[in-house]
Formats: C-alpha cells, sequence, structure tokens
C-alpha cells in the first residue's frame, strides 16, 4: 500500500493551489486520494497561506516557542560555572521546560548536595600568616612561659542574618565545594567570657575581659 511522505504531499498542495482549489475542495480532493493518509484542514490551510506569500519552499519554518531538546554540553558548562543554579533558573536560560532540565541533569548524572559550611575562604597568605603568628607566640613561650599563667576564654558571635545555605549540582563520584561565609564583618552581637588574659592571633595582650 502506497504511504505518501510529507514532501509527496506538499507537492501535490502545490498543485492543488496553482489549480486555484479551494482550501476545502483540496481536503475532499486529497481525502478521496489517501483516504487516512490525508493531511488534516489545518495543515492543508498553512500552506495555503505560505503560497499565497509566494513561499513555495517545502521545508518546516522553524517554531517559536521553547525547543524541546537541551545541549548536554552546554547544559554540564553552565553548571561549570555556576553549581548553585537551580533546575528552574536553568530551564529559563536555555529556554526549555523545567522537566527538559531534570532529565538533562539525570542523563549527566548530577546530584544536589550542600557544600561544607567553612567560617572563611582562606588564601595561601592567610594559612601563612595563621603558621607566622603561631610560631611568634611559641617563641614568646621560650623567654617568658606566659601560657602557664594562661585562662582560656571563648566567644560566640551572634549575627542578625541567618544565612541560609543553597546546595549544588554535583557529579558522579565529585564533592561539592567548601561555602565560605557571605561576609566578613556583618553586623553581630558578641558574647565574650575570659580570665586573666586573652591573646589575639597578632600576639598583643588585652585586659581582663569582662562577661
Amino acid at each position: 500500500m502506497f504511504v505518501p511522505t510529507a514532501i509527496h504531499i506538499r507537492h501535490v498542495l502545490i498543485y492543488l493551489f496553482l489549480s486555484h482549489t479551494t482550501m476545502k475542495d483540496s481536503e475532499t480532493f486529497l481525502k478521496n486520494v489517501y483516504n487516512t493518509h490525508a493531511p488534516h484542514y489545518n495543515t492543508i490551510r498553512n500552506w495555503f497561506h505560505r503560497f499565497e506569500k509566494d513561499d513555495f519552499s517545502l521545508d518546516e519554518k522553524d517554531r517559536s516557542g521553547r525547543p524541546r531538546e537541551l545541549d548536554l554540553d552546554k547544559l554540564k558548562h553552565a553548571l561549570q560555572s555556576d553549581p548553585f543554579q537551580s533546575s528552574r533558573e536553568l530551564a529559563v536560560t536555555f529556554g526549555v521546560h523545567h522537566s527538559t532540565v531534570l532529565e538533562g541533569l539525570k542523563s549527566l548524572g548530577m546530584r544536589k548536595l550542600f557544600g561544607r559550611f567553612i567560617p572563611h575562604h582562606l588564601t595561601q597568605a592567610n594559612l601563612d600568616r595563621r603558621v607566622d603568628d603561631s610560631i611568634t607566640l611559641l617563641t614568646l613561650h621560650a623567654g617568658d612561659r606566659w601560657l602557664d599563667r594562661l585562662i582560656t576564654g571563648d566567644e560566640k558571635w551572634v549575627f542578625y542574618d541567618n544565612h541560609h545555605r543553597k546546595s549544588q549540582w554535583v557529579g558522579e563520584g565529585e564533592s561539592p565545594q567548601d561555602v565560605p561565609k557571605p561576609d566578613l564583618h556583618p553586623k553581630k552581637l558578641c558574647s565574650l567570657c575570659g580570665g586573666e588574659w586573652t591573646v589575639p592571633s597578632t600576639g598583643n595582650f588585652c585586659p581582663r575581659a569582662k562577661q
């Protein structure tokens, strides 16, 4: 049994249009010839409207709206640039449906995890400075055993802004990035208690702390 292709039907539509056949008569003619394989009336109308604009190309026009396919390489690159994006934000970025993004993330083996929350992001210079300060304090202790007179203390900073961590997308076998606190100097309250001496990292002594 002969099954017409889409291109074959379009050639017939051009013939009917150039023969000045109406759209309704064209629908009847195609149903009589192709039976269940005949195109729908809306399809005939769309092609006739194109022919009326002197557009006789038989290729499909790009349709507006969201593309159905998602480029997984571009999705992976976007996650490497910013792993904290939500799936809905990615859907807006790529112009696809939210479920399409979820399927793409599943294909890439991505998971949503929280990173380790650390107080600050320390550079190598910060780490070296801490080592130098520790060596300086130990050197001072060798000449004057001030550590023997030190009563330990502690402090607790209470932040006004309760920061909410965001999860991030990571691949299979990968670990999430460490997440430093967002601000080094936000508004906060300090609850401090101590004893005879407190020693900051600079090595300078402070007077007796008050509770």
